[in-house]
């Protein structure tokens, strides 16, 4: 994620509508988005 939340959120959207079941990538920007925010809207890196 590069700090733009709302094309996350945006992706996020598209992705839960063309994922039939859970894809890596849905989960992958979801704990992004999780991250982001819970860092005060800050980029931080994955574990």
């Amino acid at each position: 994620m590069t700090g733009n939340l709302p094309k996350a959120e945006q992706r996020l959207g598209t992705l839960d509508k063309v994922c039939t079941f859970t894809c890596e990538e849905y989960t992958d920007l979801k704990k992004a988005v999780a991250r982001y925010e819970a860092n005060g809207n800050k980029y931080v890196a994955a574990p």
